[in-house]
């Protein structure tokens, strides 16, 4: 798996940029959100883990959605499917909390909510999260037709990590040294 080229492309980066560090959140959209739930499910260090229009399980997936592992990386989808990363990510080792969230505007053209998908696995994953002692929801911003991280988007994320304050910066513009090196990475 790890010689795929896309698995280079998205997984090696953000191993080596995670480094040493002992405890991290996690936030990508689109590609970087589909590595952000395959990275935290493998990587328990990842506290929380946020992404935004970045995966769907793949049977819930339209012929036209963009898929962002190659032939030879599906394999590990065929063992592990999507929902079960979902899983991995937001449950924590020996009871220590962890949770994973997926984010989504309505109407967004990569991966939209707009015709109920989210609701169909939503409850199924989270139901067996919390018989783990993990987290996993699905936010929708109803108002937002475009692929980015909305304000709405900014604000839930804020929540689950407990922060009351607006960031510094936009997630939209931060940089990787932004987000980890931020106020909630411990080395």
């Amino acid at each position: 798996l790890q010689k795929t080229p896309r698995f280079q492309h998205f997984h090696m980066p953000t191993g080596i940029a995670a480094g040493e560090f002992k405890d991290m959140s996690m936030c990508g959209i689109s590609g970087g959100g589909y590595t952000t739930t395959v990275y935290a499910a493998l990587d328990p260090r990842i506290r929380y883990s946020f992404s935004v229009a970045g995966s769907m399980p793949h049977p819930l997936r339209e012929v036209d959605e963009v898929g962002w592992e190659d032939d030879e990386s599906q394999s590990i989808f065929n063992v592990c499917p999507m929902h079960v990363m979902y899983l991995l990510s937001s449950v924590g080792q020996n009871g220590s909390p962890r949770g994973h969230y997926q984010l989504y505007n309505f109407e967004d053209d990569v991966f939209g909510a707009s015709d109920g998908r989210v609701g169909s696995y939503r409850l199924v994953v989270q139901d067996s999260v919390q018989r783990l002692g993990g987290h996993f929801d699905v936010f929708v911003d109803k108002h937002s037709a475009q692929h980015h991280i909305t304000d709405f988007m900014q604000k839930r994320i804020l929540e689950v990590v407990g922060l009351r304050e607006q960031p510094t910066y936009d997630l939209n513009k931060a940089t990787v040294n932004d987000q980890m090196h931020g106020p909630h990475s411990k080395k």
